[in-house]
């Protein structure tokens, strides 16, 4: 009986739990693990603020272009000063012309289907 608690103790001090038996498999460690889980950890940190710094740009970039179309539509309203043209004014002053298009080869209702 005392041989076999020397034996028992002698195992239970060689193999110190799991990762004695990982490593005879070749498998890897507690703490081996455990750095893989932090690295993952960090590279999911770092997508996930890449695309938050992303956002931010887009969102900048979008209050500029905001900003700029503002400032032209305020330029634009102040150089008017008030002043709104009837399109029908233009027609006569000639300011516009007027396209002819040439005439169809064919009638609407001979168009192959």
């Amino acid at each position: 009986m005392r041989k076999y608690i020397i034996l028992l103790a002698l195992c239970a001090a060689t193999f110190q739990g799991c990762d004695f038996v990982r490593t005879l498999a070749g498998r890897p460690t507690a703490a081996k693990l455990e750095e893989i889980r932090q690295e993952q950890m960090r590279q999911e940190e770092a997508r996930h603020q890449a695309r938050i710094d992303s956002m931010k740009r887009v969102q900048a970039a979008m209050a500029d272009s905001l900003a700029a179309l503002e400032a032209h539509l305020i330029d634009s309203l102040s150089q008017a000063r008030g002043t709104i043209v009837n399109p029908a004014k233009l027609a006569e002053t000639g300011h516009t012309r007027s396209v002819s298009l040439p005439p169809a080869t064919m009638p609407v209702t001979q168009l192959p289907s």
